[in-house]
């Protein structure tokens, strides 16, 4: 079984394609061209990253982001990794978080304390998410460009696949049937209410009920964290 020294998303290690840097100065410009290049998927969208509009945002001469990244592909296959690892930090905290209410639970079997320790860190985790609008936009661009780039999809789908099997862990460690199902009914959830809390400042869709969701899914048949015991 998982423990907590071999967390799924603390092996998630995705590799650079563009050209490797070995001084300080030059892995900042790296940076700084990588950083450049999400800023215009922002605001302008994924398909109006080219080398020159990546230059002028980040301040360098155009030379510079053709000497790191000689494709337009190889600039967005970075863009990625850069912003896996600049986001994984949130999702690696829930992981790490849920791990640790869980041993506690193995420990003195409060029901009751696992749910509301889980329902905080959920909640908590969504309103990260949507505090971040620009990480979210970045997120839906890179998904609908893998559905495009069939080399952009494997890269797209390992922190997936790895997000995913973190919550199967967690269901099987709270001993539960059909994990992998259960893990993708709670990601896609997941998913669901941050678009819904994103999509519209004036959205019915508020904190509260985002509460009441995740309680439900808690105490129904998901987690099955209720008073009569936890269902398989």
């Amino acid at each position: 079984m998982q423990t907590r020294s071999s967390l799924a998303l603390d092996q998630l290690h995705l590799p650079y394609q563009g050209r490797p840097t070995k001084r300080k100065d030059s892995t900042e410009r790296r940076n700084a061209i990588l950083n450049a290049a999400l800023t215009v998927m922002v605001r302008d969208g994924i398909r109006e990253v080219r080398h020159r509009s990546v230059a002028k945002e980040a301040g360098v001469p155009l030379s510079a982001t053709t000497y790191y990244f000689d494709t337009i592909e190889c600039l967005i296959h970075d863009a990625f990794v850069h912003f896996t690892e600049k986001n994984a930090s949130h999702v690696q905290l829930l992981e790490r978080s849920a791990w640790i209410a869980l041993e506690e639970f193995n420990r003195h079997g409060d029901k009751r304390k696992l749910k509301q320790d889980l329902l905080r860190f959920l909640v908590s985790h969504i309103e990260n998410q949507v505090q971040d609008k620009d990480a979210r936009i970045l997120e839906w661009s890179f998904r609908q460009e893998a559905l495009r780039n069939p080399k952009l999809t494997e890269l797209y789908q390992q922190p997936q696949v790895m997000m995913t099997r973190a919550i199967q862990h967690f269901f099987a460690g709270l001993g539960k049937e059909q994990a992998i199902e259960r893990a993708q009914i709670l990601l896609g959830t997941l998913y669901h209410l941050e678009y819904q809390l994103l999509s519209s400042p004036s959205s019915t869709m508020q904190i509260d009920q985002v509460k009441s969701v995740l309680n439900t899914l808690l105490e129904g048949p998901l987690f099955g964290l209720t008073s009569g015991g936890i269902d398989r």
